[in-house]
Protein backbone atom coordinates (compact mmCIF):
# COMPACT_ATOMS: atom_id res chain seq x y z
CA UNK A 1 0.00 0.00 0.00
CA UNK A 2 1.45 3.32 -0.74
CA UNK A 3 1.32 5.92 0.90
CA UNK A 4 1.95 9.73 1.14
CA UNK A 5 5.43 11.18 2.25
CA UNK A 6 3.08 13.36 5.00
CA UNK A 7 1.66 10.34 6.17
CA UNK A 8 4.97 8.30 6.45
CA UNK A 9 6.00 10.23 10.06
CA UNK A 10 2.59 10.37 11.62
CA UNK A 11 2.35 7.02 11.56
CA UNK A 12 6.02 6.54 12.55
CA UNK A 13 4.89 8.56 15.21
CA UNK A 14 1.85 6.08 16.69
CA UNK A 15 3.95 2.80 16.16
CA UNK A 16 6.48 4.30 18.89
CA UNK A 17 3.34 5.41 20.84
CA UNK A 18 3.28 2.48 23.41
CA UNK A 19 6.44 2.74 25.02
CA UNK A 20 6.17 6.77 25.00
CA UNK A 21 2.78 6.24 27.10
CA UNK A 22 4.54 3.90 29.75
CA UNK A 23 7.38 6.46 30.40
CA UNK A 24 9.48 6.03 27.36
CA UNK A 25 11.12 8.87 25.05
CA UNK A 26 12.18 8.88 21.60
CA UNK A 27 15.14 10.35 19.96
CA UNK A 28 15.25 11.10 16.59
CA UNK A 29 19.03 10.78 14.62
CA UNK A 30 19.50 10.92 11.14
CA UNK A 31 19.46 7.37 10.08
CA UNK A 32 16.75 5.91 12.89
CA UNK A 33 14.85 6.72 15.47
CA UNK A 34 15.91 5.45 19.32
CA UNK A 35 12.65 4.12 21.41
CA UNK A 36 14.08 4.14 24.94
CA UNK A 37 11.98 2.59 27.94
CA UNK A 38 14.43 2.10 31.11
CA UNK A 39 11.72 1.10 33.15
CA UNK A 40 10.64 -1.96 30.55
CA UNK A 41 13.79 -3.80 29.81
CA UNK A 42 11.98 -5.35 27.22
CA UNK A 43 12.22 -5.54 23.04
CA UNK A 44 8.96 -4.08 22.36
CA UNK A 45 9.50 -0.87 24.54
CA UNK A 46 13.50 -0.27 23.29
CA UNK A 47 14.06 -0.41 19.75
CA UNK A 48 15.38 1.59 16.85
CA UNK A 49 12.97 2.29 14.49
CA UNK A 50 12.94 3.11 10.58
CA UNK A 51 16.63 2.47 10.42
CA UNK A 52 17.73 4.09 7.05
CA UNK A 53 22.04 4.53 6.85
CA UNK A 54 23.82 5.50 3.96
CA UNK A 55 26.93 4.08 3.03
CA UNK A 56 30.24 5.79 5.13
CA UNK A 57 27.76 6.39 8.17
CA UNK A 58 26.82 2.92 9.45
CA UNK A 59 29.15 1.72 11.74
CA UNK A 60 28.93 5.21 13.68
CA UNK A 61 25.38 5.36 13.71
CA UNK A 62 25.22 1.15 15.43
CA UNK A 63 28.06 1.70 17.76
CA UNK A 64 26.40 4.96 18.96
CA UNK A 65 22.97 3.20 19.59
CA UNK A 66 24.04 0.69 21.02
CA UNK A 67 26.46 2.41 23.69
CA UNK A 68 23.15 4.55 24.20
CA UNK A 69 21.02 1.31 25.25
CA UNK A 70 23.77 -0.39 26.91
CA UNK A 71 24.69 2.57 29.13
CA UNK A 72 21.15 1.96 30.85
CA UNK A 73 21.49 -1.73 30.61
CA UNK A 74 19.19 -2.20 27.84
CA UNK A 75 19.60 -4.61 24.68
CA UNK A 76 17.54 -3.13 21.64
CA UNK A 77 16.01 -4.47 18.73
CA UNK A 78 16.81 -2.59 14.88
CA UNK A 79 13.85 -2.26 12.95
CA UNK A 80 14.83 -1.92 9.27
CA UNK A 81 12.03 -1.21 6.50
CA UNK A 82 11.27 -4.51 4.05
CA UNK A 83 11.28 -2.12 1.18
CA UNK A 84 14.90 -0.86 1.66
CA UNK A 85 17.75 -3.22 1.17
CA UNK A 86 20.39 -2.37 2.89
CA UNK A 87 23.15 -5.16 2.94
CA UNK A 88 25.66 -2.96 4.74
CA UNK A 89 23.80 -2.45 7.57
CA UNK A 90 22.93 -6.25 7.98
CA UNK A 91 26.78 -6.83 8.07
CA UNK A 92 27.52 -4.09 10.54
CA UNK A 93 24.53 -5.58 12.80
CA UNK A 94 25.76 -9.13 12.21
CA UNK A 95 28.92 -8.06 13.49
CA UNK A 96 27.77 -6.41 16.56
CA UNK A 97 26.34 -9.71 17.54
CA UNK A 98 22.58 -9.32 15.59
CA UNK A 99 20.20 -11.78 13.18
CA UNK A 100 16.84 -11.06 12.24
CA UNK A 101 14.09 -12.48 14.82
CA UNK A 102 12.21 -14.08 11.74
CA UNK A 103 8.80 -13.52 10.14
CA UNK A 104 6.96 -13.77 13.99
CA UNK A 105 9.19 -10.78 15.04
CA UNK A 106 8.16 -8.49 11.80
CA UNK A 107 6.29 -5.05 12.42
CA UNK A 108 3.48 -4.11 10.76
CA UNK A 109 2.03 -0.62 11.03
CA UNK A 110 -1.74 -0.99 9.28
CA UNK A 111 -3.32 1.50 8.16
CA UNK A 112 -7.69 1.42 7.49
CA UNK A 113 -9.60 2.55 4.87
CA UNK A 114 -12.72 3.74 5.17
CA UNK A 115 -15.42 1.24 5.03
CA UNK A 116 -18.33 -0.68 6.77
CA UNK A 117 -17.40 -2.20 9.86
CA UNK A 118 -19.40 -6.13 10.23
CA UNK A 119 -21.99 -6.41 12.71
CA UNK A 120 -21.26 -6.98 16.40
CA UNK A 121 -20.03 -10.40 17.82
CA UNK A 122 -22.69 -10.82 20.33
CA UNK A 123 -20.57 -13.74 22.17
CA UNK A 124 -18.37 -10.76 23.33
CA UNK A 125 -18.58 -7.88 26.04
CA UNK A 126 -16.08 -5.05 25.17
CA UNK A 127 -15.78 -1.88 26.90
CA UNK A 128 -13.19 0.56 28.54
CA UNK A 129 -11.12 -1.01 31.39
CA UNK A 130 -12.37 0.46 35.06
CA UNK A 131 -10.02 1.03 37.32
CA UNK A 132 -10.06 -2.18 39.23
CA UNK A 133 -9.36 -4.22 35.93
CA UNK A 134 -5.82 -2.71 35.10
CA UNK A 135 -3.59 -5.08 36.33
CA UNK A 136 -5.75 -7.73 34.53
CA UNK A 137 -5.26 -5.21 31.16
CA UNK A 138 -1.78 -5.26 32.03
CA UNK A 139 -1.09 -9.21 32.68
CA UNK A 140 -1.89 -9.79 29.30
CA UNK A 141 1.29 -7.85 27.48
CA UNK A 142 3.30 -7.04 30.95
CA UNK A 143 5.67 -9.44 33.12
CA UNK A 144 4.37 -9.16 36.34
CA UNK A 145 7.46 -7.48 37.91
CA UNK A 146 6.55 -4.93 35.51
CA UNK A 147 3.04 -4.38 35.85
CA UNK A 148 3.14 -2.23 39.64
CA UNK A 149 5.14 0.41 37.53
CA UNK A 150 3.16 0.39 34.19
CA UNK A 151 -0.22 0.60 36.52
CA UNK A 152 0.97 3.91 37.44
CA UNK A 153 1.31 5.22 33.72
CA UNK A 154 -1.64 4.05 32.47
CA UNK A 155 -3.24 5.71 35.42
CA UNK A 156 -1.75 9.25 34.45
CA UNK A 157 -2.28 8.45 30.60
CA UNK A 158 -6.24 7.77 30.81
CA UNK A 159 -6.58 10.39 34.03
CA UNK A 160 -4.09 13.47 33.41
CA UNK A 161 -3.92 13.09 29.61
CA UNK A 162 -1.32 15.29 27.65
CA UNK A 163 -3.53 18.13 25.38
CA UNK A 164 -4.95 17.04 22.53
CA UNK A 165 -4.27 13.01 23.21
CA UNK A 166 -6.38 10.48 24.77
CA UNK A 167 -5.66 7.33 26.13
CA UNK A 168 -8.41 4.13 26.83
CA UNK A 169 -7.37 0.88 27.82
CA UNK A 170 -10.65 -1.96 26.46
CA UNK A 171 -11.45 -5.64 27.65
CA UNK A 172 -13.21 -8.17 26.25
CA UNK A 173 -14.72 -10.60 28.30
CA UNK A 174 -16.78 -13.80 27.12
CA UNK A 175 -18.72 -14.44 30.49
CA UNK A 176 -16.70 -14.01 33.55
CA UNK A 177 -13.43 -14.59 31.64
CA UNK A 178 -11.66 -11.91 30.31
CA UNK A 179 -10.67 -13.19 26.65
CA UNK A 180 -8.92 -9.82 25.07
CA UNK A 181 -7.28 -6.24 25.24
CA UNK A 182 -6.17 -3.68 23.12
CA UNK A 183 -5.00 -0.32 24.00
CA UNK A 184 -6.72 2.96 22.19
CA UNK A 185 -4.37 5.84 21.84
CA UNK A 186 -5.24 8.95 19.91
CA UNK A 187 -3.43 12.25 18.97
CA UNK A 188 -3.65 14.65 16.25
CA UNK A 189 -5.38 13.17 13.23
CA UNK A 190 -4.50 9.49 13.69
CA UNK A 191 -6.07 7.07 16.19
CA UNK A 192 -4.00 4.01 16.98
CA UNK A 193 -4.56 0.52 18.33
CA UNK A 194 -1.78 -0.87 20.52
CA UNK A 195 -1.30 -4.10 22.02
CA UNK A 196 -3.50 -6.33 20.95
CA UNK A 197 -3.56 -9.79 22.71
CA UNK A 198 -5.76 -12.41 23.64
CA UNK A 199 -6.04 -15.19 25.87
CA UNK A 200 -4.15 -18.24 24.56
CA UNK A 201 -7.19 -20.68 25.53
CA UNK A 202 -9.52 -18.19 23.11
CA UNK A 203 -7.14 -17.50 20.27
CA UNK A 204 -8.30 -18.27 16.57
CA UNK A 205 -12.25 -17.62 18.06
CA UNK A 206 -12.67 -13.80 17.06
CA UNK A 207 -12.09 -12.45 20.19
CA UNK A 208 -9.48 -10.15 18.76
CA UNK A 209 -11.11 -8.96 15.80
CA UNK A 210 -14.29 -8.61 17.64
CA UNK A 211 -12.72 -6.03 20.28
CA UNK A 212 -11.06 -4.35 17.49
CA UNK A 213 -14.60 -3.78 15.72
CA UNK A 214 -16.06 -2.49 18.87
CA UNK A 215 -13.11 -0.06 19.04
CA UNK A 216 -13.32 1.31 16.02
CA UNK A 217 -17.31 1.46 16.48
CA UNK A 218 -16.63 3.08 19.67
CA UNK A 219 -13.94 5.68 18.79
CA UNK A 220 -15.31 6.47 15.21
CA UNK A 221 -16.64 10.00 15.81
CA UNK A 222 -16.08 13.13 13.64
CA UNK A 223 -13.41 14.99 12.78
CA UNK A 224 -12.05 12.13 10.80
CA UNK A 225 -9.22 10.51 11.94
CA UNK A 226 -6.17 8.43 10.16
CA UNK A 227 -7.24 4.46 11.66
CA UNK A 228 -3.73 2.51 12.96
CA UNK A 229 -3.05 -0.77 14.29
CA UNK A 230 0.84 -1.39 15.18
CA UNK A 231 1.23 -5.49 15.44
CA UNK A 232 4.22 -7.83 15.71
CA UNK A 233 3.90 -10.91 12.85
CA UNK A 234 4.15 -10.82 8.61
CA UNK A 235 1.33 -8.74 6.73
CA UNK A 236 -2.44 -8.42 7.70
CA UNK A 237 -4.19 -11.22 9.88
CA UNK A 238 -6.98 -12.55 7.89
CA UNK A 239 -9.92 -11.25 10.59
CA UNK A 240 -8.62 -8.07 10.11
CA UNK A 241 -8.98 -7.58 6.31
CA UNK A 242 -13.04 -7.09 6.71
CA UNK A 243 -12.27 -4.35 9.16
CA UNK A 244 -10.41 -2.26 5.61
CA UNK A 245 -6.87 -2.80 7.27
CA UNK A 246 -3.64 -3.02 5.24
CA UNK A 247 -0.05 -3.06 5.43
CA UNK A 248 1.19 0.54 5.11
CA UNK A 249 4.75 0.06 6.72
CA UNK A 250 6.64 -3.18 7.44
CA UNK A 251 10.03 -3.84 9.36
CA UNK A 252 12.34 -6.77 9.66
CA UNK A 253 13.65 -7.01 13.04
CA UNK A 254 16.96 -7.50 14.22
CA UNK A 255 18.14 -8.48 17.75
CA UNK A 256 20.65 -9.66 19.59
CA UNK A 257 19.12 -13.28 20.40
CA UNK A 258 22.25 -15.64 20.56
CA UNK A 259 24.90 -13.66 22.24
CA UNK A 260 24.71 -12.41 26.41
CA UNK A 261 23.33 -9.08 27.10
CA UNK A 262 23.24 -6.77 29.65
CA UNK A 263 21.37 -7.27 32.56
CA UNK A 264 17.99 -6.32 32.84
CA UNK A 265 16.66 -3.43 35.80
CA UNK A 266 13.88 -3.87 37.80
CA UNK A 267 11.49 -0.88 37.15
CA UNK A 268 11.39 1.82 39.51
Amino acid sequence: MLISPELRPLLLREARALPLLFGGYAVEWPGGTLVVNERVPASRFNFVQDVRLGPGRILAFVEKALEHYYQRALRPTFELPHDLPQPGTVRALAEAGYASLGTDRSREVLLREEGELPPPDLRYRVGPVSEEDQRTFLGFFAEPRHQMELNRYLEEDVSHPHPGERTVPYLAWRGDDPVAVALFHEEGPVRGIHAVATEPRYRGQGAASGLVTEILRTESRPPARRWVLVREGPGVPEPLRPLGFNSALSFETYGLAAHPHPPERAPG
